[in-house]
């Protein structure tokens, strides 16, 4: 399976991360190294934009979650904004539904 990702800065100069398509364990390190990327740079928000992702597994799991450990060792916040209907149920499953906050517009 394939993943985009599109860098950019929303209008708050939070570093946004849209990913596309699937995180899974062929993937996981594309996004992984684009996060780090992003902490590199002096993100103090990482927004991942998971609107389009059609297919996350366990790894893709594990991947928002070193992202967001990454994020607390840098003093950062990590932020999914509209996650897929297949994210969101997978983080509800998972119990990670409240790890991050979540924003829906």
């Amino acid at each position: 399976m394939d993943i985009g990702i599109e860098a950019s800065t929303d209008q708050h100069g939070r570093s946004v991360l849209a990913v596309s398509g699937a995180i899974d364990l062929q993937t996981r390190e594309q996004l992984a190294d684009a996060g780090r990327a992003a902490f590199e740079r002096g993100a103090t928000t990482l927004v991942l934009d998971l609107a389009a992702v059609n297919f996350m597994d366990s790894t893709g799991i594990g991947t928002l979650v070193a992202l967001g450990h990454e994020a607390e060792d840098v003093d950062a916040q990590l932020v999914i904004r509209q996650p897929s209907a297949r994210v969101e149920r997978i983080l509800q499953m998972t119990g990670l539904g409240d790890a991050w906050p979540v924003e829906t517009d």
